[in-house]
Order: structure tokens, then C-alpha cells, then sequence
């Protein structure tokens, strides 16, 4: 739901369980995919340049 909180669906989500096996196994592939993806460094540099250093540094903000 775009546009509102939604309390039921951040209840559902929040209770959920997590077990430290289901963890330690989602941890070790997306760390293994950022090794694999260091390695390919073009594929790095085009990450970098979709980031807004604009954003970052807040100069978009208003303050």
C-alpha cells in the first residue's frame, strides 16, 4: 500500500521469526555475491554512478 502506514501488514511483518540458521544462510549468499561482484569491477563502477552524491551530502534537502 502505497501512500499510507498499513499498522496490520507492519504487525505482520514485525512478528515474524527468524531463526539464526535462515540468517546465517541469507547472510552467506549476499555475501557471496558481493565478492563475486567486487571481482567485475565495470560492473562497479556503474553501481557508484547510479548513486546521488547530491543526496548523500543532503545539498537537495531543504533545511
Amino acid at each position: 500500500q502505497m501512500g499510507g502506514f498499513d499498522q496490520a501488514q507492519f504487525d505482520k511483518e514485525t512478528s515474524r521469526n527468524f531463526d539464526s540458521k535462515e540468517i546465517a544462510v541469507t547472510t552467506a549468499r549476499y555475501e557471496k555475491e558481493a565478492a563475486d561482484l567486487v571481482k567485475l569491477k565495470e560492473e562497479v563502477r556503474k553501481i557508484v554512478g547510479y548513486i546521488d552524491l547530491t543526496t548523500l551530502a543532503g545539498d537537495d534537502t531543504k533545511k
